[in-house]
């Protein structure tokens, strides 16, 4: 069970981005500037609006440039914590390799191209799991693939993008793990979040906690150009609520 939020979070912002990379070839995706900083930052400042104080960044591709821009600009009363991979494990085999170089418990998980500014709030809901996804609803899933839950929020099967279509619920790039668990993950390299990891958990293992609010993900061009207006918006998302 979970009864309060999480003061850490680690951020996936390893991969090299390659959908992307013709847009800003000498950045690393999460360095992206948007509205005048990095996407990474955006992710960060918002974080800390709901209490986390600890960032950890598994960082590998361009790692050097995202450690000299956060030792140029540290974000005020967050501590970030780099974690380089030397090869690249996965979305799962980073959660493993910095769960086993830190003792953290339960954390927030991002993706690193990803931002969903839903209530964070809402995570003391969720009840007793291994992990849970923030799903947020969208009137056509067919672009995304979808979540499909039991009564219980618990999470009985990942459907595919391309499969389904209509409204739906799908996976906004944001979990909750309890890293202590996350120690005792398969030693496969790369080891995926998305489809060694959770597909494998039991709906009593793994759970949803659920928003309305949108996300931005930056992993395409086209959602990039986007992403500006997104940003600056942000504060007037209904569920976007920190107090």
């Amino acid at each position: 069970m979970i009864n309060k939020i999480p003061d850490t979070a680690v951020i996936l912002a390893g991969g090299k981005g390659t959908r992307i990379k013709s847009v800003h070839p000498d950045l690393p995706k999460p360095l992206i500037p948007i509205s005048g900083k990095p996407f990474l930052q955006w992710q960060i400042e918002f974080l800390k609006k709901f209490g986390v104080n600890r960032v950890i960044l598994s960082i590998g591709y361009m790692a050097g440039k995202i450690i000299d821009y956060f030792t140029e600009n540290p974000i005020e009363n967050v501590e970030i914590i780099f974690a380089i991979e030397e090869k690249p494990l996965g979305t799962g085999g980073a959660v493993k390799f910095v769960a086993q170089k830190y003792d953290l418990g339960w954390s927030f998980v991002c993706n690193g191209d990803t931002l969903c500014p839903a209530d964070l709030n809402d995570v003391k809901e969720i009840g007793e799991c291994k992990a849970a996804i923030l799903v947020s609803k969208k009137d056509d899933v067919t672009d995304y693939g979808s979540v499909l839950t039991d009564e219980n929020d618990g999470i009985t099967a990942f459907v595919e993008k391309g499969k389904n279509s209509g409204e739906g619920w799908v996976n906004a790039g944001m979990y909750l793990i309890d890293l202590n668990w996350a120690k005792s993950w398969n030693n496969k390299i790369p080891l995926s979040n998305e489809t060694d990891v959770f597909p494998a958990l039991s709906p009593d293992e793994l759970k949803v906690w659920r928003t309305n609010a949108p996300f931005l993900d930056i992993g395409v061009p086209v959602r990039l150009e986007k992403a500006a207006e997104f940003l600056r918006n942000m504060d007037n998302i209904r569920e976007y609520n920190p107090n």
